[in-house]
Order: C-alpha cells, then sequence, then structure tokens
C-alpha cells in the first residue's frame, strides 16, 4: 500500500511517499495552492492520503473527496504525538512519523464539516472578531472623556441614548486647535464605531437567527407566551436623564487623641534569647 502523508504547511507543504511493503519512502516539496496539490494527486496514484487537522486540511480534504481518494484528517492531541523523547523534529520527521503512524492504525481521524458548514462557522467567528473591536473603540471613547473629566452614561445607555451626548463634543481634526485635539481624536474613533458596526450588522443575520431559536425554545420549556413588556422601550434621547456610577461616600470616622497602644499580634510568642551549648536539667533536691 502507498501512503501519501502531508505535513501541511502554510506557505509549503511537505509530502512523504511511503510503501508498506518494502518500507521504502521519499520526499517531495509543494506549494500550499490548489494547483500545486491537484497536481501531486495526478502524478501518482496512491492509496490512502494522510493530513493533520489545520487550517487547509479542509479544501485539501474536499480535493481528496473529488478524485476519491481514501483520506484521513488526524487529531495531534493523542498521546502518540507528543514529542518529548525525540532530539530531532524536521517538517521531513513530521510526515514520515504521519505515514508510520497510518501503517500501524495509531491515528485518531476527526470529522471534516462540509464547506457550507465550514463558511458559517467561519463567518460567526469573523463576527466575534469585529465585537470585539467594536469594544476596544467603546473603551477608547471612554478613556478620552475619563481623561478629560467628562461623565457619560454607563453600560450599553452610553451608545443608545447618550450618544446624542457624545456626538456633541466630536470635531473634525482639521478644526481643532491645539487644546480641542482631543475632540478630533474622538471624531475619528466615532467614525470607525459607525463603520464597524455597521459592517458587524451585515453578518448578524447566522447570530439573530439563533437568538430566535433558543427564545423560543426557552418559551416551550417555561410554558409561557411572549412577553413584550420586558422589551426596552422607545424614550426620546432628550428625555433620558443622564446616568453615571457614583462612589458612594462615607462619612469620616472618630478621632483619637493620645499615643497609639502597641498590641501584640495574636499568634506569636516573643523570641527568647538563645545560650551557646545544650540546656542542663533540672537538679533535683
Amino acid at each position: 500500500m502507498l501512503i501519501l502523508s502531508m505535513d501541511l504547511g502554510k506557505f509549503k507543504t511537505v509530502c512523504c511517499y511511503y510503501e508498506t511493503t518494502t518500507r521504502e519512502y521519499r520526499f517531495v516539496t509543494i506549494e500550499t495552492k490548489r494547483n500545486h496539490v491537484e497536481n501531486l494527486f495526478s502524478l501518482e496514484k496512491t492509496d490512502l492520503v494522510v493530513m493533520e487537522a489545520c487550517g487547509p486540511s479542509g479544501w485539501i480534504s474536499d480535493i481528496c473527496h473529488e478524485k476519491k481518494l481514501k483520506t484521513i484528517v488526524c487529531s495531534t492531541n493523542d498521546e502518540a504525538w507528543a514529542w518529548k523523547n525525540t532530539k530531532r523534529k524536521t517538517d521531513r520527521d513530521d510526515a514520515l512519523k504521519l505515514a508510520k503512524m497510518a501503517m500501524m492504525g495509531m491515528l485518531t481521524s476527526v470529522h471534516v464539516p462540509q464547506p457550507q458548514i465550514r463558511e458559517q462557522r467561519a463567518i460567526i467567528k469573523y463576527r466575534k472578531t469585529l465585537d470585539q473591536r467594536v469594544n476596544r473603540i467603546k473603551n477608547g471613547i471612554r478613556s478620552l472623556f475619563a481623561n478629560h473629566g467628562i461623565e457619560i452614561d454607563t453600560g450599553k445607555r452610553a451608545w443608545c441614548t447618550g450618544r446624542v451626548r457624545i456626538d456633541s463634543f466630536r470635531k473634525p481634526l482639521d478644526d481643532c486647535d491645539a487644546n480641542e485635539l482631543w475632540k478630533g481624536q474622538l471624531d475619528l474613533e466615532l467614525t470607525q464605531l459607525d463603520d464597524v458596526t455597521a459592517k458587524m450588522k451585515q453578518v448578524e443575520d447566522i447570530a439573530l437567527a439563533r437568538k430566535l431559536a433558543v427564545i423560543a425554545w426557552a418559551m416551550m420549556r417555561d410554558q409561557t407566551n411572549w412577553d413584550s413588556t420586558k422589551l426596552l422601550p422607545d424614550v426620546p434621547p432628550e428625555e433620558v436623564p443622564l446616568k453615571v456610577k457614583r462612589p458612594e461616600v462615607r462619612p469620616a470616622g472618630e478621632l483619637h487623641s493620645g499615643a497609639p497602644k502597641y498590641t501584640q499580634p495574636r499568634g506569636r510568642r516573643p523570641k527568647q534569647k538563645r545560650t551557646g551549648g545544650k540546656r542542663r536539667a533540672p537538679v533535683k533536691t
């Protein structure tokens, strides 16, 4: 049986042709591109293609299924992949070890989702990336106001009803003097915030369907109907008071006069001076 093991890389891939009957092997290095992989599969007929589970393994396994090649996409989290006792580790060593483990049946295969499922997962992951960008921009805007001692709403109110107050401080950077440069920075940050928020709404539809499904499941679980009173009311921004969390002011403590008293700490005993030599037993009389 001829095994083709592939040590996938971002730019280059090291391939090992391993013949199980003669234990002979040879290596081929190709670029990790679709046309190079397709040419590799067409050069020589192989009985088994083995690769690690990583980023390029998805589309490479799709090519294998198109050419009807038996494929194993394995996980590298098993104990057999521990490299503690290995003195040398190269791409060729990884490809050769992958082929030998496939011959001995020591590989644990993983499920490779269909291309449509992989695309859906990728767009969900991208939405999370956009959400992290939005949070970083919001934190930067809050720090601008905090550094200038200006209070804004806390929580989500600052970006809903409190957005009018935030926008009142923005100013184009070209129109700012030396004392108003932070307003120009605020204008740039708000522009980026609106742009990233608009892009995130375009990919929020695979998320909105899930949220509706969770709400429907909770209604079926609790045997309740839709309660519209729990929604946020539509209140004009000018009628919403500014909500800011202020620290609690505590009264001052009592004043004490006189010298402070020294107390021995609990759990400690005063140290005793040690004398040279051994302790003498008391003399009996």
